[in-house]
């Protein structure tokens, strides 16, 4: 999914202020979107937690907006564990894979 921010920070003629990160709600990314932001912003959370408005604040400027997040995208990346999760976050919360189930078959 592609970010809902600014172009090169100052172009705003592609952004949808009715999504996240402008309005309430979880942003959809992709995994390593959500990867990204997680590395990007672990040294802000060294500095800035537990105020997580400054954080997200810092974070945004950080990113011109081009890449910004809000307290619900944020709360979804806390627990999202790249280890396990693997295909990003949508308006419900973490992907899960969709696990197809099997009918069994009867022998004649």
């Amino acid at each position: 999914m592609a970010w809902n921010g600014p172009i090169g920070g100052t172009d705003y003629s592609n952004v949808d202020f009715s999504k996240p990160p402008w309005v309430n709600g979880i942003a959809e990314l992709t995994h390593d979107e959500v990867v990204w932001v997680i590395e990007t912003i672990a040294p802000l959370e060294e500095q800035y937690l537990p105020d997580e408005n400054t954080l997200i604040s810092k974070f945004n400027n950080l990113t011109k907006y081009e890449k910004a997040i809000n307290g619900d995208t944020y709360h979804c990346i806390k627990g999202y564990d790249p280890q396990v999760n693997t295909l990003g976050i949508n308006a419900s919360g973490i992907i899960q894979p969709v696990e197809e189930s099997v009918t069994p078959v009867e022998e004649v």
